[in-house]
């Protein structure tokens, strides 16, 4: 079980920017529509922000990791243009399927969706074949 002590030890690893821009919009909570207004490129870079880390932190629990993590943001952002490893493709996939199930309106949820989006997740990465005696690649 954990504890709250194991939360405040995580608290303390985010960076001091991101604390004073996120007590910025809590002194401003309930009041979206003002800050929508008046303060839209703070909005925007905290989505941002938020969108590379939960396309980065998911793609981690499948074992995809890119090291770099400048290197990552620019793959999400589509600010790389040559993927250099299969690490590299298939986060650039999954970046591909989020964006497309945050941009539609895809409810309700069906195998089709699903079935697409694992697809759209493997077109970044190159097809390797499996022998079906041995299963070696």
């Amino acid at each position: 079980m954990r504890s709250f002590a194991d939360l405040d030890a995580l608290i303390g690893l985010v960076p001091a920017q991101v604390v004073t821009r996120l007590s910025a919009i809590d002194f401003g909570r309930g009041s979206e529509a003002l800050y929508r207004d008046q303060m839209p490129g703070l909005l925007t870079e905290l989505a941002d922000r938020a969108r590379v880390q939960s396309i980065t932190a998911s793609s981690a629990i499948e074992g995809v990791i890119v090291a770099d993590a400048d290197r990552a943001q620019r793959i999400i952002n589509r600010q790389a243009t040559t993927l250099r490893n299969r690490s590299e493709q298939e986060l650039a996939g999954y970046r591909d399927a989020q964006d497309y199930l945050f941009q539609q309106d895809w409810r309700p949820l069906n195998v089709g969706l699903v079935a697409a989006n694992r697809s759209w997740q493997a077109t970044a990465t190159p097809r390797t074949t499996c022998s079906s005696r041995t299963g070696a690649r």
